[in-house]
């Protein structure tokens, strides 16, 4: 017999000054979920305001707002782990301000929902001006209840990987990722703040020279791979700016990796360049 019972979902999202996205976010999951949760991470702009008066009052949905901070350096992995564990319904739905669902991702994930139960399912993420760039697979999808987080690394608080037992499925139908003006194609200096986190993060392993060389290794295949591999090529201009800066991004990850000191060196313990005995 056919289970018609509706699968209940909760849409779980972080936000901080989304005021441009969202307004076609919410128009966008009007009818789907049968809760929304929303989580400001200290918006100074009218994003609030937005989700008060055109999701609330205009497309009457169900949000539920809260607010999270937390001291030091904001970790992003642990705010959408804070917002996960404010999911009530019998699945959870994690999506961004700047992403759209297709039609067909819409009518379809009931059925999927139904026919595959899924613990965990990745979802097909397009980028909007890149279509010709092969999708991520980013999982996005939860059985509530299960205790299904994403792990938090100190060192990377950006990037997310979810640890878990349980067999990830794969849901087709296209999300589409909408970042437009603010796509580190059209503003660069986006790619600022990452590109400090994976210095950081990515340890020194060989001499200045060394990781130079790597760099300029990867700066060519990375590019090449973007262009010919994964084919953004076809996507003509936009696409052969978008390898090169990739491919530019590893290699300045590599050239600054090189000029950290080796570990544990200290230059004012270096006979060499003290200047006073603070003894």
């Amino acid at each position: 017999m056919e289970d018609n019972k509706k699968i209940s979902i909760s849409i779980c999202m972080i936000i901080k000054n989304e005021e441009d996205a969202l307004p076609g976010f919410l128009k966008n999951i009007v009818g789907l979920a049968d809760e929304v949760v929303i989580v400001d991470t200290g918006s100074t702009d009218k994003s609030l305001d937005i989700v008060e008066n055109i999701g609330i009052k205009k497309y009457n949905l169900p949000i539920k707002i809260s607010h999270y901070s937390q001291p030091g350096p904001f970790h992003y992995v642990k705010a959408k782990n804070y917002a996960l564990g404010k999911g009530a319904m019998g699945y959870i739905l994690f999506l961004d301000a700047d992403e759209r669902m297709s039609d067909d991702f819409k009518e379809s994930l009931q059925e999927f929902l139904k026919k595959e139960k899924p613990m965990v399912a990745t979802v097909r993420r397009v980028d909007e001006p890149l279509t010709n760039l092969i999708a991520t697979k980013d999982v996005r999808i939860f059985k509530n209840g299960h205790n299904i987080f994403y792990e938090v690394d100190e060192s990377n608080r950006i990037h997310h990987q979810l640890v878990t037992e349980y067999e990830i499925k794969k849901y087709h139908p296209v999300l589409w990722h909408c970042r437009r003006q603010n796509h580190w194609i059209h503003k660069p200096q986006y790619m600022l703040s990452q590109l400090s986190l994976d210095i950081y993060s990515t340890p020194k392993t060989r001499s200045f020279f060394g990781h130079l060389l790597r760099g300029l290794w990867l700066w060519q295949w990375k590019t090449r791979k973007d262009l010919f591999t994964e084919g953004v090529r076809k996507n003509g201009r936009i696409g052969y700016k978008f390898a090169f800066m990739r491919g530019m991004y590893m290699f300045l990850t590599q050239f600054f990796v090189g000029l950290k000191p080796r570990e544990g060196y200290k230059y004012w313990e270096d006979p060499k360049h003290r200047k006073w005995n603070d003894e």
